[in-house]
């Protein structure tokens, strides 16, 4: 990862809080253990995003002031970086499933959302 992509998921990460986002890092790596065994860390397998989480959001009138979280993956991206296969995969079923996954290149693409 560019260290531009590093600054925008960190801004991301700390402006997202203002529109009701509580995200992580995702930090996706495959490492060996001291068995020699190979592990896949991080959420999402191959495609996972850079920042997960949640979003809140008050819902219909029916059932005014309650509160649910909705799940969150957030890809973060330079202007003119690529998007992956598996990445496109991850996204397009976060939204499938009812959540909220895009891609970013700067916390505007997050307030489009709100």
């Amino acid at each position: 990862m560019s260290q531009k992509e590093t600054n925008i998921w960190r801004s991301i990460l700390l402006d997202s809080q203002k529109l009701g986002y509580r995200l992580f890092r995702n930090q996706r790596y495959k490492g060996q253990s001291d068995k020699g065994a190979w592990l896949d860390c991080g959420v999402g397998g191959d495609g996972g995003s850079d920042l997960i989480g949640y979003r809140i959001i008050t819902i219909t009138p029916d059932m005014v002031g309650r509160h649910v979280a909705v799940f969150a993956a957030i890809e973060t991206k330079i202007k003119g970086g690529r998007k992956s296969p598996e990445q496109k995969r991850f996204i397009d079923a976060v939204n499938n499933n009812g959540g909220i996954g895009l891609f970013a290149y700067s916390i505007d693409d997050l307030i489009d959302v709100s």
